[in-house]
């Protein structure tokens, strides 16, 4: 609710909560389409959200309005505008919504010179779109199951899913009417990555410091590319920053394959895997034991014929798709250890193909105009190939301080494709767990360091019985500092930065100690110049009782 509030204010303008539709239902004008012929109650109720409110409603002057809150808002499944009927429904929609579709994502009633749309948000196709994939094998079979799609919103009002728990016999309605929220639609599933952005609440931020069309938005954490992708699917030119030369690939790959040939990347996705089955075997490579542990002499050879065939390619982009689908397979491989690796390689790529078929599908109803995004290799603490005051907002995610090892989670990829050294990542990425590539000595600068007075006394109290601890979440902070400079120089006069970040909690000598990061990267943001535009923290209910227990949406805007 906080979320979907937060994007409407900035998208729209001031609304209300509505605590039960029937309030707004009851007034006029909304009370004339609840005759026993139009039944709009029965849209309105339908499927009210959960909780204490079922929606909002506000006031506008500019009806053009309702294009942009249908191509980005993130929260909201459909709007209803009711206006005033001065000419036909369908000129008013031209000038409304003129890409929208009457019966697909566009619906309308009159009466008493009163007109009332209802448009569904191109997020709810969007999320959708991720049952397609998951039940259809073919193209036949996505052609298929998008019309039912974009007939399901106006013509299942009635439908009665089957029960959650039923296994066989579900038919595609009974996903669509599952309340749940899917975050690995399209290309955001090519590659598994963990610690995502949820990519909903990536668009809903993103709206919030940048309700704009045109502008640059960045992720200087880009990790998966989960910002970068959403920014791409709302029409907005983006930006990222990542010292992981594989999270440049997944970032890259997932925005771009979006706007690839299909019928030339079909083309050469099956040449390569036709190819590939035809190759001999390779000689025996010396490899690190933990692959020897973790993959046969048999897939290994596999993995190696696979990335030398990728040589043979001569179009980068389809190569980089090719490869960031070779990594996934080497990651499916780890855990599916009897599978044989051709097998699992093929899967992966017929199921990446077969969505961005579903996006070319999908969006010859959405009509989204992709924006275009690049993902720099460079270090968020030093961002020299980016200008000062180029970027109009940031939506980012930095490490929770030490909290998740991404080396350890991709290291056979990075290997196995020659991708990075282990070590020298693991010693350049801010937020590493390993203490062994810090220096205990940097813990005699904490006393004159002129870093964030909450930070020192975190440190202090940690330093007695955890110095190990105490090393690992200053070297954060003194890198997120850096960052955070980078982050004020690249930021527009104005422009908004959005940081989500959790707070780590240590035992020590028997009781909790918490690192409270959010309060850390306000304070050292404030000595910078930011101020502190929005604060919200909520408890992240699966790590309760974990390392992490809260976590913090953090927006900070630039002086003018």
């Amino acid at each position: 609710m906080d979320f979907a509030e937060l994007e409407l204010k900035s998208l729209f303008g001031e609304v209300k909560r509505v605590r039960n539709i029937f309030d707004i239902m009851k007034e006029e004008p909304f009370i004339n389409f609840m005759s026993e012929d139009l039944r709009v109650q029965d849209i309105f109720t339908y499927e009210l959200p959960y909780g204490k409110f079922h929606g909002f409603y506000g006031h506008g002057n500019n009806p053009q309005n309702i294009a942009k809150l249908v191509r980005r808002l993130a929260y909201t499944r459909e709007i209803f505008l009711i206006i005033k009927a001065q000419e036909s429904p369908s000129n008013l929609l031209m000038n409304i919504f003129p890409e929208g579709i009457i019966g697909k994502n566009v619906q309308f009633w009159m009466k008493n010179d009163w007109c009332l749309f209802r448009f569904i948000t191109h997020q709810y196709f969007l999320e959708k779109s991720e049952y397609i994939n998951k039940v259809s094998r073919n193209e036949r079979e996505i052609d298929r199951n998008i019309e039912i799609l974009m007939n399901f919103p106006m013509n299942e009002l009635y439908r009665i899913p089957s029960s959650a728990t039923m296994k066989i016999g579900k038919r595609l309605q009974d996903y669509f009417a599952i309340r749940e929220e899917e975050s690995l639609y399209l290309t955001h599933h090519i590659h598994p990555y963990k610690g995502k952005f949820h990519a909903k609440m990536c668009r809903a931020l993103l709206n919030y410091v940048h309700p704009y069309e045109d502008g640059m938005v960045m992720d200087n954490f880009a990790g998966s590319g989960t910002l970068l992708l959403e920014a791409c699917l709302m029409g907005i030119n983006s930006i990222g920053v990542e010292i992981n030369p594989l999270s440049v690939l997944m970032s890259n790959v997932k925005c771009f394959s979006l706007s690839l040939d299909y019928e030339k990347l079909k083309k050469e996705v099956n040449k390569f895997i036709m190819r590939y089955h035809q190759l001999n075997d390779v000689d025996s490579i010396e490899m690190p034991n933990f692959i020897k542990k973790s993959l046969n002499e048999k897939t290994i050879k596999k993995i190696i014929l696979a990335k030398k065939l990728l040589n043979e390619i001569n179009d980068e982009k389809i190569k980089e798709f090719l490869l960031l689908n070779l990594s996934g397979a080497i990651s499916d491989a780890v855990r599916r250890r009897r599978a044989e690796f051709n097998i699992i390689l093929e899967e992966r790529l017929k199921s990446s193909l077969l969505r961005i078929y579903t996006f070319k599908r999908l969006n010859e109803f959405l009509r989204i105009k992709l924006g275009n995004s690049i993902t720099l290799m460079a270090d968020a603490r030093d961002m020299a190939q980016i200008e000062d005051e180029k970027i109009d907002a940031i939506v980012t995610s930095p490490p929770y301080s030490t909290a998740i090892n991404y080396i350890e989670n991709d290291k056979f990829q990075l290997e196995l494709l020659k991708l990075a050294s282990l070590d020298d990542l693991a010693r350049k990425m801010i937020g590493h767990p390993d203490i062994k590539i810090y220096d205990y000595n940097m813990l005699y600068e904490v006393e004159k360091d002129d870093i964030s007075m909450i930070l020192k006394e975190i440190i202090f109290e940690l330093i007695t019985h955890r110095r190990d601890v105490a090393l690992r979440v200053y070297k954060f902070h003194k890198d997120m500092r850096s960052a955070l400079r980078e982050m004020f120089r690249v930021l527009k006069r104005g422009g908004k930065c959005a940081i989500i970040i959790g707070n780590n909690n240590y035992r020590v000598d028997g009781r909790i100690i918490e690192v409270k990061n959010d309060e850390i990267i306000i304070e050292m943001s404030e000595i910078m110049g930011f101020k502190l535009d929005f604060y919200l923290k909520r408890p992240l209910e699966k790590t309760s009782t974990g390392a992490i227990r809260y976590e913090s949406i953090v927006i900070l805007k630039k002086g003018n």
